[in-house]
């Protein structure tokens, strides 16, 4: 008689779980996650994630890639190119020259070029005047840093 009564109790936290488990979204809005009965795939365009998940498993993987020519370089093009277009300015351009990214910085001692990109972008020194490196786009840069500085 017990087991009977462990496996109604079982059955209906199954039912219940999936009745109230379903999206993880609880703010009413769609996040760039499309499910489908064979699984699901989503990219949230603002960070690139893309997360997968396999039918029959609750895995669920999210990688993040942020790349040079696709997300920094349009920034530095923004905020830099009128004064780092060529190495006569700062000893580098990283504006056009992915390569120069990794070169030493003399304004941030012990980080890459690209790497104080970001640093002088957060403490403001980077870009003179205005308009400064939005909040969002530090966020990419840093990403970027972070992930290895992929081209």
């Amino acid at each position: 008689m017990h087991i009977h009564r462990l496996l109604v109790l079982v059955v209906a936290l199954g039912f219940l779980s999936i009745a109230c488990g379903g999206d993880e979204n609880h703010d009413g809005h769609d996040h760039g996650t499309t499910q489908t009965d064979t699984g699901n795939t989503g990219v949230d365009v603002a960070t690139e994630d893309v997360a997968t998940e396999d039918a029959g498993t609750e895995e669920d993987t999210t990688e993040t890639v942020v790349s040079y020519a696709l997300h920094v370089q349009p920034i530095l093009e923004t905020y830099c190119a009128g004064c780092h277009s060529d190495a006569n300015m700062g000893g580098h351009n990283i504006t056009s020259n992915y390569d120069d990214s990794f070169l030493d910085s003399t304004s941030c001692p012990g980080e890459s070029m690209g790497a104080c990109s970001v640093t002088l972008s957060i403490d403001g020194s980077m870009p003179p005047g205005n308009p400064k490196v939005t909040a969002e786009e530090i966020a990419i840069m840093q990403a970027w840093v972070d992930g290895g500085m992929q081209p």
